[in-house]
């Protein structure tokens, strides 16, 4: 049988309803959870359109976070419409990554860049991108 982490780990879906659980948001919608699998499984490139409030912003955010940590070396650029949105976006993902157990260990260590514009993901390697 398979730990919540372990099926976290392997989609992208649970581990969305772990973060709206422990963020008080109860279980994604089956809207919210028909974007986390296309997040997952669609193109390379996409675009998510939805209507406002279904909460792209914060499931995007949290797929960052999968990303990360499935392959701790990857880089992501956050593009917004301005620069305090993607320093928001930011700092929710390291909020998230301080709160839900199973990411902690992606927390800047002490000699690693952690700031809303940047910040190092624990476990990589040294690189000139943050």
């Amino acid at each position: 049988m398979q730990t919540i982490s372990q099926r976290a780990h392997d989609d992208f879906r649970v581990l969305l309803a772990v973060i709206w659980r422990n963020l008080g948001l109860g279980e994604p919608t089956p809207i919210q959870l028909r974007l986390a699998w296309y997040l997952q499984h669609g193109p390379r490139r996409q675009v998510i359109q939805a209507f406002r409030g279904c909460g792209k912003s914060w499931i995007t955010a949290a797929f960052v976070l999968w990303c990360l940590w499935r392959n701790p070396q990857e880089k992501i650029l956050v593009v917004s419409a301005s620069k305090p949105r993607a320093d928001a976006f930011s700092s929710f993902c390291l909020r998230l990554i301080r709160e839900i157990p199973f990411l902690r260990h992606l927390t800047p260590g002490p000699d690693q860049r952690e700031s809303m514009v940047c910040f190092d993901v624990g476990p990589a390697t040294a690189a000139q991108s943050a």
